[in-house]
This record gives C-alpha cells, sequence and structure tokens, in this order.
C-alpha cells in the first residue's frame, strides 16, 4: 500500500508535462476546482446526514465519468466526547478499468471531515483527483486491470470507513495481485510518496511498488518527494508542516491545484503502467 500526499514546497507538475496532456491543463484543474467547490460547503462530520450527502453525490460523479458506483453503509461510531455510539457511515465504491483483469488497484480516498471546516484540501483533493481519473480511463480505457475507487467515511474517527470495506473486500483480493493507492491533500504544492506508516508499528510499503510510481513520476514530468514515513493515524498520513492541515484556512481558494492536476497525471500513468505488466 501506497500513500501520496502532499507538503507545501515547490509544484507538483511540470508546465511542460502538463502542456503536453491530452486534457489541457487549465481544464483539469478547472475541473478539480468544481468537484471540491460543490462538497466544501457540506457539513462532512463523521456519520451524519452530510457526509451521506456528500457520498452520494461522489457516486453520482463516479457514474459520470463511466463507472459503476454504489454508496455503501458501514458501521461506525460518531466522533463525539463520551461513550460513542454505533451508527452508520458512508463509503462509495466504484468499479472502472477491466471488470475481467487479473491484477486490481484500489484508489482509496476519503469524504469526512472531523470538524465543520471545508476541509477541501484535507479529504477533497484525493476524491476530485480519484474522480478525474476516471474520467481518464473512460476517455482511454485499460485491459488487464481493474481498478476499486473506495471513497471512505468516517476517516478521522478511527478509519472506519477504510476498516469497513477491508471487512467487505479484502478476502475477495488477491495480495499477489493487489495494490492500494491512496490520495489524501495533495492541494499542498508538493507531491510526497511516504516510504511507511504506522501509529504504532512502523510498515514500510513495497519497494517495487514505490520505485514504480517512481519511474511513472519521472516519466510524465510530476515531482515527487520520497525519504519521509508518518506516523499519523489517517488512512493516508501525511506530515503535518504545511499551512492548511486541519485549519479553518483549508477551503478551495486555498488549494494549490497544479499538484491536485500532478497527482492525477501521476496516477493515471501509475495505471497505464501496472496495466501492462
Amino acid at each position: 500500500m501506497l500513500t501520496m500526499r502532499g507538503c507545501r514546497d515547490g509544484t507538483g507538475i511540470a508546465d511542460d508535462a502538463a502542456a503536453r496532456a491530452g486534457l489541457a491543463y487549465c481544464d483539469l484543474a478547472g475541473a478539480l476546482a468544481v468537484i471540491i467547490e460543490s462538497l466544501a460547503p457540506i457539513p462532512r462530520l463523521p456519520t451524519s446526514d452530510g457526509e451521506r450527502k456528500a457520498a452520494h453525490l461522489i457516486r453520482d460523479r463516479f457514474e459520470a465519468a463511466g463507472c459503476s458506483a454504489r454508496v455503501e453503509e458501514a458501521s461506525g461510531r460518531q466522533l463525539a466526547r463520551g461513550p460513542l455510539p454505533r451508527t452508520a457511515t458512508t463509503n462509495v465504491v466504484a468499479t472502472a478499468g477491466d471488470p475481467g483483469g487479473d491484477k486490481t488497484l484500489v484508489i482509496l480516498v476519503h469524504h469526512g471531515a472531523a470538524r465543520a471546516v471545508p476541509w477541501a484540501n484535507d479529504t477533497l483533493s484525493g476524491v476530485a483527483a480519484a474522480i478525474m481519473v476516471a474520467h481518464a480511463l473512460s476517455r482511454q480505457p485499460v485491459s488487464g486491470l481493474r481498478l476499486l475507487l473506495v471513497s471512505a467515511g468516517t476517516e478521522e474517527a478511527p478509519q472506519q470507513g477504510a476498516r469497513e470495506f477491508g471487512r467487505r473486500y479484502f478476502p475477495q483480493l488477491d495480495p499477489r495481485r493487489t495494490w492500494f493507492l491512496t490520495i489524501d491533500t495533495v492541494g499542498s504544492g508538493h507531491l510526497v510518496l511516504l516510504e511507511g506508516e504506522g501509529t504504532v508499528r512502523m510498515h514500510d510499503d513495497d519497494e517495487s511498488f514505490k520505485d514504480l510510481v517512481t519511474e511513472c513520476a519521472e516519466e510524465c514530468g510530476v515531482r515527487l518527494l520520497r525519504g519521509l514515513r508518518s506516523r499519523n493515524g489517517t488512512d493516508g498520513c501525511v506530515p503535518l508542516a504545511h499551512d492548511y492541515y486541519h485549519q479553518h484556512s483549508d477551503t478551495p481558494e486555498n488549494i494549490d491545484y497544479r499538484s491536485v492536476v500532478g497527482a492525477v497525471r501521476l496516477t493515471e500513468a501509475v495505471i497505464r503502467k501496472l496495466a501492462r505488466r
């Protein structure tokens, strides 16, 4: 499993790579902004009606991108003081790529928010990137690789949506033929590929997959920082050294869309390289 996050240093995509892309940079950045701005005003507290509303809108976006998508209710715990009642969180699971493929890539993002602030970079930048990746695959399909695009709810309480996805789907996924890529907080100016993560015990990610992602970044002109690990307890885990993480300033206008575009380009390149393996 790999995690792609962001830090505020530099830019996430080279201008020449953006110019060579099939979809113009401005068009892609604009499409990403539309998705983020449509979801950011919704209070997406864990297990709330707002989180559920956002999940249904994300499902609709995936379906508009040509995916088969559904909202799945998952058992969760409401983030609150005192006893935590059992409630329902909502995951979105979309399928793309080759349904008969013998390999699977799971792209994991999350749409919940622990506090009533937009959380546009943390959470929604990854959601928007996954949706635009789905559009890219609709325009140019791949063969041999199945995609599961998962937007999990209740990430901060802790990772209840992702845990429920694992409970339901991991028995169906062959560990030898399955890869995971988490996209989270990628609007901070520079993309970071974490070497490993873990709150108590550090788990390093697969070296060959990290090298594949790095190779793809070099090929498509995306700048990628390596060498960092994280112990933060989130779906993706991120170094906290940037300005907008979990702050009221984490709003759509403060997102660096260059690095979100870079995340889309890089994820698409990883997909196509895995499909060819």
